[in-house]
């Protein structure tokens, strides 16, 4: 059974772990390594939000979106209204 403070817990150190990637600029290159330690918890979705596409288990469901590709678009689009 997962207790809600476990629940928070496991969040606030996947959390500690991406801002100290994102902080280094280092969030593409750690991207697979993120995603393994992901998996070795037992995380079962996983959104990748990175330009790299993740290859991941079967049993792990995985969301992928370039907030980047993103980003660049509505920029372009807003800057031509």
């Amino acid at each position: 059974m997962n207790l809600p403070g476990k629940t928070v817990e496991r969040l606030s150190m996947y959390k500690r772990l991406l801002f100290n990637c994102l902080k280094e600029g280092k969030l593409n290159i750690y991207s697979h390594e993120i995603a393994e330690k992901f998996v070795k918890r037992r995380i079962k979705g996983i959104l990748n939000l990175t330009s790299l596409p993740l290859k991941v288990l079967s049993n792990i469901h995985l969301e992928e979106y370039d907030i980047i590709t993103s980003l660049e678009k509505a920029t372009y689009f807003a800057n031509k209204l």
